[in-house]
């Protein structure tokens, strides 16, 4: 009746994924950076 489920460290995934969050935010900054500081070539 019932599935055996995989149990998973909530701890550990949660971790995991603020630190892939943080990569995010970090890359975001970097692309608005180069946004705010890169001149447009007018044709």
């Amino acid at each position: 009746l019932f599935r055996s489920m995989p149990t998973v460290n909530v701890a550990d995934v949660q971790k995991e994924a603020d630190h892939i969050a943080k990569q995010v935010r970090l890359l975001d900054n970097l692309l608005q950076s180069a946004n705010w500081t890169t001149e447009l070539i007018e044709s």
